[in-house]
């Protein structure tokens, strides 16, 4: 297993990369670094993680100042049961557990804030999450920030993409010389995205003034309708809240003097331009302030709590988050973005916030037939998504099978790959609409509807309709609730 130690920690490694890691907060002072509990943040707490931490708490009370002695009787146990010390780290399908729950789409444009520390062990360390993500959002466009204002500043004006380092943490310096991403060329503020709108999406930010501009990479997750995933950081981190502000024009944010910038992307490709960095007269930092819009997010649905790995995560929805920050300032009087105290409550109670109800988002997937008029193959809107009826047409090679029961699977088949795009199941389903050529059919058709549908089935309606399509003799339509 390979499993080693350091003060406070211990620690698993293959080919130089981190797999897994345990770490140790102090119980008493003097006596030793590393027990008391596993996972109070960086692990789950519970099964076998907690049970491994209860002995070697009782260990370190009966030993006192042998206590260290703990440290490799931990390492001997996780030796001696290999498969529970697996069980240590998250693996891919509990974290796509997760992002479901949390109500993320495959098809979503989404940017990554994270703590590697406050996730924990995650199988295959930094790679394995960003694979975990990538494999997740498939159909989407995943992005994470790979920051290098610490290294690219008026003292130091240069930047190459191929080799900056991001100073940021873990995960963006994995992100951003990662094989399948594509970094942008913004030289203090750039992000790794990954997906098929990769390259579409990052390019231009050379040309850019601001560190977030609301043309930019960090201001089109406003157009994108995308979700922000803070995992294990708050609101200090959210960048995007900088796009927000240079969008709705809030005062002393930039610097008046701009400094120029040396750039190249290590492929030949040169440029300078001149950037003006975030300043603000009264705070060095008015990034540090932003959680105390965070009641205000909670209170108008711009923002959910909910967990990713072990950490608290907060999902942001770009648009909603854009629109509460408009309506406070536009009750400001004089500077409210920096200060210890809380927001005040008159400046976010009964603002004119527009529903997520309005907002409606097209769903679509290659594993099911392609829409062929002027309709989309699904619609999410207001938490459902609405599926438009499924002909029994086999995506892969257009042909429609010959029985009725062979139709009726594959219609049902056609509505499950679209709720699997939307990162749902067939339990998720609320309604459908079964359309018979035939009603003599129902039977059959009932028997095979029961192999999708055997426990809390969603409401029905069965109607005989005089032609269908293609000559089909079953289509069903859907209404699913995204949990």
């Amino acid at each position: 297993m390979n499993w080693k130690t350091e003060p406070g920690r211990i620690f698993r490694e293959e080919n130089g990369k981190l797999l897994a890691e345990i770490r140790f907060p102090e119980i008493l002072p003097g006596i030793c670094d590393i027990c008391h509990t596993f996972v109070d943040e960086s692990l789950r707490g519970q099964g076998i993680a907690g049970e491994l931490a209860q002995m070697a708490v009782n260990q370190i009370l009966s030993e006192g100042k042998k206590a260290k002695a703990s440290c490799s009787f931990v390492v001997k146990w996780l030796e001696r049961h290999p498969q529970e010390a697996a069980k240590l780290c998250w693996q891919p399908e509990e974290l796509h557990a997760q992002l479901r729950k949390m109500g993320f789409l495959p098809s979503d444009t989404v940017m990554v804030h994270s703590s590697l520390r406050a996730i924990g062990p995650v199988a295959g360390g930094a790679m394995g999450l960003i694979d975990a993500l990538r494999t997740y959002f498939s159909k989407g466009l995943l992005l994470i920030p790979t920051h290098t204002w610490a290294n690219v500043n008026p003292e130091h004006p240069d930047y190459d993409a191929s080799s900056t380092e991001p100073c940021i943490g873990t995960l963006p310096r994995i992100a951003a010389f990662h094989p399948d991403g594509v970094r942008s060329l913004h030289p203090t503020h750039s992000v790794a995205a990954f997906g098929e709108r990769a390259a579409e999406y990052v390019k231009g930010e050379e040309l850019f003034h601001t560190p977030a501009p609301p043309e930019g990479c960090w201001g089109r997750l406003y157009q994108e309708n995308a979700k922000i995933l803070l995992a294990g950081v708050s609101q200090n981190r959210n960048t995007y809240l900088h796009a927000v502000e240079e969008m709705i024009g809030v005062p002393d944010r930039l610097g008046a003097e701009p400094y120029l910038i040396h750039g190249r992307n290590g492929r030949g490709f040169c440029w300078e331009n001149p950037m003006h960095p975030h300043r603000c007269s009264r705070s060095g930092d008015v990034s540090q302030f932003y959680p105390r819009y965070l009641p205000a997010f909670e209170k108008y649905g711009a923002v959910r709590i909910g967990q990713f790995g072990s950490a608290r995560a907060e999902i942001c929805s770009a648009r909603k988050c854009a629109a509460v920050l408009r309506e406070i300032w536009k009750r400001a009087e004089g500077e409210i973005g920096v200060g210890e105290e809380p927001l005040a409550p008159e400046l976010y109670d009964n603002l004119n916030i527009q529903e997520e109800s309005t907002v409606k988002e097209i769903l679509s997937t290659p594993d099911a037939p392609a829409a062929i008029g002027p309709y989309s193959q699904a619609v999410k809107a207001g938490g459902l998504i609405f599926v438009s009826g499924q002909l029994p047409i086999n995506p892969q090679s257009g042909e429609m099978p010959e029985g009725i029961r062979e139709q009726a699977r594959q219609s049902l088949e056609n509505l499950k790959a679209i709720l699997a795009a939307a990162g749902c199941t067939m339990e998720n389903a609320v309604k459908t609409t079964v359309l018979l050529e035939d009603i003599e059919d129902f039977a059959a058709v009932n028997e095979v509807y029961a192999e999708y549908f055997s426990k809390d089935c969603p409401a029905r309606a069965c109607y005989a309709v005089d032609k269908l399509p293609k000559g089909a003799k079953v289509e069903i339509e859907l209404i699913a609730c995204q949990e």
